[in-house]
Parts: structure tokens; sequence; C-alpha cells
């Protein structure tokens, strides 16, 4: 069939176009590849700048031999078989081109994700992204990034969450901590260790994080707050008849009606978290809400959560970031 010149002309121009992106395209990819490479050993490239060539090769070879070792541990570690290992052995690579993080820190977020999270081995994409995430967050945060993975495990166990919610409650925890001075390493030890608190006064975890925060800004540290939430667990989940005199006495100091009291001695500790909280934020003198509080939450945390729950009425909203949203 012949082929008129304009329409050769065309295809040669059209083919051209096709190569010459699929070279941009090779180029993008080498220098890719090249950059993480680069950020893998860039430490034995520098080194080995004055060094001679024949230091040179030897420190290459043992941040080569050290990058195996690593991968060869995290196979030994996650049961993973030798085509997954090498998939995540790229995706390593792929990691060290971006971080400032170690090939030793990476691989072990990586086995972290598989050990604990049942994340797949056979997912190299998805290790790879939630990876990044927390050595991201590591970053951000200061804190290990290995060690990271395992406590936000702790909190994905605790609440019945996803691996791959993870990193909501990350930027959950750094916005809390830059707009209320919430101690990161500290909310994490409080949603793992008190989420069966928590869960029991009838809190998710956005609420359970807003009470945090909301201790955090008035003064009050992690450890304080799960001190303070134990107490008034144990208060209100006590059914002796002393027990619930004793939250009689509190309801007493707040000024509740004798039909509030009964209902109060009727309820779960849920509801009367609620009916206590209300009353400590709506009592008119601020010393009876201070009493109570110390009588459900102790002398520590007592009279700072009482001040913050009159302050804003007991809505949390003002210390709420939704984990998910943030």
């Amino acid at each position: 069939m012949a082929v008129a010149a304009g329409e050769a002309v065309f295809d040669l121009k059209t083919r051209t176009t096709e190569f010459e992106a699929g070279l941009d395209k090779a180029e993008q990819t080498a220098k890719a590849k090249t950059g993480a490479i680069s950020g893998l050993f860039g430490r034995a490239f520098q080194t080995a700048i004055g060094a001679g060539v024949g230091a040179a090769v030897g420190m290459l070879g043992t941040a080569f031999a050290q990058l195996d070792q690593s991968m060869a541990e995290l196979q030994a570690a996650t049961g993973a078989t030798n085509a997954e290992t090498k998939a995540l052995k790229d995706a390593l690579i792929d990691l060290s081109g971006g971080t400032l993080q170690s090939q030793r820190a990476i691989a072990d977020v990586m086995t972290n994700l598989i050990a604990l999270q049942g994340v797949q081995a056979g997912n190299a994409e998805l290790v790879e992204k939630l990876t990044k995430q927390y050595l991201d967050f590591a970053t951000a945060t200061k804190l290990d990034a290995a060690q990271a993975v395992a406590g936000f495990d702790d909190i994905l166990d605790a609440w019945g969450l996803a691996a791959t919610d993870a990193l909501g409650i990350m930027d959950a925890l750094i916005l809390s901590y830059q707009r209320f001075g919430t101690d990161i390493q500290g909310a994490i030890n409080a949603l793992n260790l008190l989420a069966p608190a928590f869960q029991t006064l009838g809190m998710d975890i956005n609420a359970a994080l807003s009470y945090i925060n909301m201790f955090a800004e008035s003064g009050i540290d992690a450890a304080s707050t799960a001190a303070a939430f134990n107490k008034a667990l144990a208060a209100l989940s006590d059914t002796s008849e002393g027990g619930k005199a004793r939250l009689e006495g509190i309801a007493e100091t707040l000024g509740l009606t004798t039909d509030e009291i009964v209902r109060l001695r009727a309820a779960s500790p849920e509801e009367a978290f609620r009916i206590l909280t209300e009353a400590i934020a709506k009592v008119e003198d601020p010393t009876k809400a201070a009493a109570a509080a110390i009588d459900l939450f102790g002398g520590r945390a007592g009279p700072k959560l009482a001040s913050a729950l009159q302050l804003t009425g007991g809505d949390l909203k003002d210390f709420e970031i939704n984990v998910g949203e943030a």
C-alpha cells in the first residue's frame, strides 16, 4: 500500500516524539534510582572522595553487605519469600533517596510493619507507603521510627483499627502537639494503656485524644492523665455500697437533685461519667467543681481538669482533632 509523503513525515514525527518521550522517562527513572542509591550509600561515597579507589570500593562493599544483612534479618523475622524480599529491597532503596534515616532504620520499620502489624510481605507497595509515613513521622517528632511502629501497633489493636489508619493518628498527634503542647510519646502511651478505660467511659479515639489535649493544655502530663482516668474509672465502676455512697457525695457537692442522684446510682460507668463531668462544668461555685474533680480524678489532675471543664462548659470541640481528618 502506497503511503503519501505527508503521511510518512507525520508518522516519522510521531514515532520520534514517542521515542524521545521514552528516553525522557528512562532518564527520569535512572536519575531517581541514582538518587536513591546515592541516598542509601551517600556516606560511603562522601567518605570515599579522598580515600582512594581501593578504599572507596571497600566502603561500598561494606555498605552493600550491610544492606544484604538487613534484608536477610528482615526475611528471617517475617518469613518473606526470596521474591518478596527482593521487592522489599528495591522498595528500601527507593525510600533511601528521600529520607535521612539509615537503611538499617528503614529495614527495621519494614520488619515491624510485617511482623507486628500484619502487613503482607508480598505487598511491597503498601509496605513502602507505610514505611515512608513512619519515617516522615519519626523525622518530624524525633522519635525512633521502628519503635513508633510498635507503639502504633498497640494503639491499632486496642482501638480495633487497621495498619492504614496509623497516618491519621500520626497527623492528629502532630497537630495536637502544635496546638496544645501535647507530648506525642506520652499521648501514644495513653491512647494504648488507657484504651480500656476510655472505651468503658464511652469514648472513641477522637474523644480520648480530646481529653488528652485538654489535660495537656491545662498543664497535666500524659502520665497524670492516665492516673486520673484510671482513678475515675475505678470510682465509677465500684458497685459496692461504699462506692455508690462516694459518688453520691460527689453529686451532693455539685448540687445534684435527689432524682439526679437516684439516676447516678443506677447509671453505667459511661453514663455516670457524663453526668458528673457535665455537673462539674456547670456548677457555679468553682471551689465545689474543684472538690468534686479531686474526688473523681485525684488531687493532681482534679483542680486543673475542673478549671478546663468550666472554661469550656464541658464541650470538647475546642480540643478535638479528628483522627483521619487531620
